[in-house]
């Protein structure tokens, strides 16, 4: 009961071990995809000593338009064995599943619901997730020098919908889902303790819980400036907000094959992003990258983390080092500069070229001018 299932039908015929195909009273509350199958009591409540995972291949509707055939493939999945199951007292539910993995079904959504089912020694889903985390880190535990973890950027960020969170086998808001992993953040941060690092999905509504954000394949050829601006002001706005020492941590992957002759330069770019942003950046050896990392990370023995292109002080304007030689002359040369999505603005002897309304696009300047010898 601690994964989130959807609602549920039952059995219409019984269902041996070696049957690939099961007969249900309902078609209407199952899809393609990964299923629970788990025997009921007498009182209707599941019984967990009784259940077996499955995948669904192809669902038969029968010509009433209620029951149907449904093919599937057994013991899916780190299932318990193929099992017996009898008609009437069985469930079968479909599981919701992350669809952006290349693990087709097989990635489950953990049911941190605030009334999520219990096992037989009382504990829910969340109990039993903060004490695998939090458990070894305790003094004298296998991971107690750890200085944190990272949770990646996992399906804690994805709004499930509606779903059997309670396990009554009819279908809830998912209210009660978020409400648990907002208490599932509270206790992992009770547990970590104030100075150990919690790094996770960017969730402003954790930020109170979580030091920073996991970058997952932040540098890539094709991030448009729009990208490249967002991530550098969230991590700023972030630094801001939280309560927390700010930790963040960046990769480069996810790279195509056409890309990945571009490794050098993206570990380069991300380098640039950690160095600005005090980001801590994940780099991976080889292709090039031992030198680069020996020299450009850490000065080589110097061994100083991102010292180059850190700031050496306040940002200058290279236009204000020298004299205007035009000085007020802007209106000579003007008529032959257009911009588009800006305006041209005279401030003091200087042009400025600035935003003119919420436009979609980048402002650009074309300068029309006679080349003459």
């Amino acid at each position: 009961g601690h994964w989130v299932v959807g609602k549920s039908t039952t059995l219409s015929s019984n269902l041996n071990a070696a049957s690939e195909e099961m007969r249900v009273s309902s078609w209407a509350a199952l899809e393609k995809g990964p299923a629970l199958i788990v025997a009921t009591t007498a009182r209707g409540d599941r019984d967990w000593d009784q259940f077996e995972y499955v995948r669904i291949k192809s669902i038969t509707k029968d010509s009433n338009g209620e029951g149907a055939t449904i093919a599937i493939e057994r013991a899916y999945n780190g299932s318990p064995a193929s099992r017996n199951f009898q008609a009437g007292n069985t469930h079968v539910a479909s599981m919701p599943w992350d669809t952006r993995t290349k693990l087709d079904g097989r990635n489950w959504f953990i049911n941190y619901a605030t009334d999520c089912p219990r096992d037989k020694n009382g504990r829910t889903a969340t109990d039993i997730m903060v004490e695998a985390i939090v458990g070894p880190l305790r003094e004298g535990g296998g991971l107690e020098n750890l200085g944190g973890i990272d949770l990646a950027s996992g399906p804690l960020s994805r709004d499930i919908g509606i779903a059997d969170y309670d396990g009554d086998g009819t279908e809830e808001s998912s209210d009660i889902y978020w409400a648990g992993v907002a208490d599932f953040y509270r206790r992992l941060r009770e547990g970590l303790g104030p100075k150990r690092i919690l790094t996770a999905n960017m969730d402003w509504d954790y930020l109170h819980y979580i030091n920073g954000a996991n970058q997952e394949g932040l540098a890539r050829p094709s991030d448009p400036w729009n990208e490249v601006s967002r991530t550098v002001n969230e991590m700023i706005i972030w630094k801001r907000l939280s309560p927390l020492p700010f930790a963040t941590i960046a990769f480069v992957q996810y790279l195509t094959r056409e890309e990945d002759l571009l490794y050098v330069q993206m570990h380069r770019l991300l380098n640039g992003y950690s160095a600005c942003l005090g980001m801590a950046a994940d780099m991976k050896n080889g292709d090039g990258l031992d030198e680069l990392t020996r020299l450009e990370l850490f000065q080589g023995v110097e061994n100083k983390p991102h010292w180059l292109g850190k700031s050496l002080g306040e940002p200058k304007r290279p236009a204000s080092l020298t004299p205007n030689l035009l000085g007020d002359g802007w209106d000579e040369i003007i008529q032959n500069m257009v911009p588009k999505r800006g305006k041209l603005v005279k401030e003091g002897d200087e042009l400025v070229l600035k935003q003119d309304g919420r436009l979609v696009g980048f402002m650009t300047l074309n300068l029309y001018f006679d080349l003459k010898e």
